[in-house]
């Protein structure tokens, strides 16, 4: 119980990191948009639209931070190549996976929030700008697409860390009712010893008793005689 405990705990903490980092690549998004919307105006002047450009790389920049420090004991959700987490689910059953543990139910997925390589068309990429009003404008899409996406693969974590504190909870309530039981048992089996030492103390008791009663006869016996 123990292990599955503990499994749990660890598939807890690295989907609720995760989670973090989507909701935080999530505001930035929210704000690369505004700064997309902004640079989009044909009437700024290039001075404007750089200063909003030099803004938005630092934006497209800080995902890349939050990806890569949304990590938890070696295992990444955010970042593509950083793994999967898989939490024991219960004791032994017929399609039982992880000797003698259930594990089939409870795996959470890599949600690969990375940015698109360099130049890759269509995407967030690290080296996406909006230099130009026409950059501005197909990143306004761009970043719209983004969003949607971020905000199901939040819900996807969401679901996921629900999912685990619901079995957690489970299994702490069915630990409890394992040593509930467990002392039940117990006490039964003491009571039912303590009645049984009590029984073998009366029946010695008894025992002796009539054994003195045994040695006193034949003197009683011998005075009628005198």
């Amino acid at each position: 119980m123990a292990r599955l405990t503990s499994s749990l705990s660890r598939a807890k903490s690295v989907t609720d990191v995760a989670t973090a980092g989507a909701e935080q690549i999530s505001d930035v998004i929210i704000q690369m948009q505004a700064k997309a919307v902004e640079a989009s105006d044909d009437s700024l002047t290039t001075e404007s639209r750089a200063a909003i450009n030099k803004d938005f790389m630092a934006l497209r920049d800080q995902v890349t931070s939050i990806v890569n420090s949304s990590s938890f004991n070696g295992t990444n959700l955010l970042k593509t190549g950083g793994g999967t987490v898989t939490a024991l689910q219960s004791l032994n059953d017929s399609d039982s996976t992880t000797a003698g543990y259930q594990t089939d139910s409870l795996n959470v997925d890599n949600q690969t929030m990375d940015l698109a390589a360099a130049g890759t068309a269509g995407a967030l990429s690290v080296d996406s700008q909006i230099a130009t009003a026409a950059d501005a404008k197909s990143m306004v899409d761009t970043l719209k697409t983004l969003a949607q996406t971020t905000n199901t693969k939040l819900s996807t974590l969401g679901a996921a860390s629900r999912k685990i504190d619901t079995q957690s909870t489970f299994i702490s309530k069915l630990s409890d009712s394992i040593e509930a039981g467990i002392g039940n048992l117990v006490d039964a089996d003491l009571a039912k010893e303590s009645a049984k030492l009590q029984a073998l103390q009366v029946k010695q008791q008894l025992g002796v008793q009539a054994l003195s009663i045994a040695n006193q006869a034949p003197q009683t016996i011998t005075s009628l005689f005198r």
